[in-house]
């Protein structure tokens, strides 16, 4: 599916001033409803797709981060697909997940019964986006047709299978192997972590650090053997780790037995090592080794089940 045919000029502003995420999302439903198919036009109104949009909202946000928000609805019986894109005049909050406000925000319409093409769409302008030149690019469009004509030399076609590329969060934070485990520690708690990926200097995967690995250090191997510990009462499994806390370090602890997929690999496969394999997280290598993301079960939830 090539994204380019459903984007059309009249559902494209430049500039746009508005005070709230209401007054956007009311300027840009407007703009798809008018281009509906007459079919639909009593089924989808514009109050009735504004209502869709804002109640997405208010159970999470839409902005991604960077500045870039993908609001969306997905319509039960609409065999349609609506975009529209906004450029801001004046960054709008948005409570985005890094609490930056919005200058660009991309609104997809798609059918209930296709929930990959949103998945499909909202990961296609993400990696467009992540080129600070290209969003660049677009705050500084003076005209629709200067975004559209930009958008027909990319390559915007779809393959509509959500691959673990479309899916997976990049690491906000760069573990090595160098680091402190109390530094580690720390922002695996910050970021609620319990499983974070460790990167050589050229962003290379090395392996993982988790609080099982953590907990474990200080534990006789014995334990592991054990059913039940009713019977130690004064033994302390972290005394070792306190003992060593400013010695230790990631290289002491790093465990290199994890999941590694690769960007193309299926949903299928992500789920099959979260659930039939118990894996904390699942790590996305490419060809060359370097870390681009990871998958966990909450970021499942988020990015497949309810975006």
């Amino acid at each position: 599916m090539n994204l380019l045919k459903h984007i059309h000029p009249d559902c494209v502003f430049t500039g746009l001033e508005v005070d709230s995420v209401e007054e956007l999302l009311r300027i840009q439903s407007e703009s798809i409803v008018q281009r509906l198919p007459e079919r639909y036009r009593e089924q989808v109104t514009e109050a009735s797709l504004l209502e869709l949009l804002l109640d997405r909202e208010s159970k999470q946000s839409t902005g991604l981060g960077d500045g870039i928000a993908v609001p969306h609805a997905r319509i039960s019986g609409v065999n349609h697909l609506g975009l529209s894109i906004a450029i801001l005049k004046k960054p709008l909050d948005f409570n985005s997940i890094d609490g930056e406000p919005v200058r660009i925000a991309f609104m997809v319409v798609a059918p209930a019964e296709t929930p990959n093409i949103v998945i499909k769409i909202w990961s296609t302008l993400a990696r467009l986006l992540t080129d600070p030149a290209v969003r660049q690019y677009f705050l500084q469009a003076d005209s629709p047709q200067t975004v559209c004509t930009y958008l027909e030399e990319r390559d915007l076609n779809l393959d509509l299978t959500v691959t673990a590329a479309d899916i997976m969060v990049p690491q906000p934070y760069r573990i090595t192997p160098d680091m402190p485990i109390q530094d580690v520690t720390q922002l695996m708690y910050r970021h609620k972590d319990a499983s974070v990926g460790v990167v050589d200097e050229e962003g290379r995967f090395l392996g993982q650090v988790n609080s099982d690995t953590i907990f474990k250090f200080g534990m006789p191997d014995f334990f592991s053997q054990l059913q039940s510990v009713s019977f130690v009462r004064h033994f302390n499994p972290l005394e070792k780790y306190f003992q060593q806390d400013m010695d230790l370090h990631v290289a002491d602890i790093i465990h290199t037995e994890c999941a590694k997929l690769p960007p193309s690999a299926t949903l299928l496969e992500v789920i099959f090592q979260l659930t039939v394999k118990r894996r904390f997280k699942v790590y996305i290598v490419n060809d060359q080794g370097k870390y681009l993301g990871a998958i966990d079960r909450l970021s499942m939830i988020d990015r497949v089940i309810n975006f």
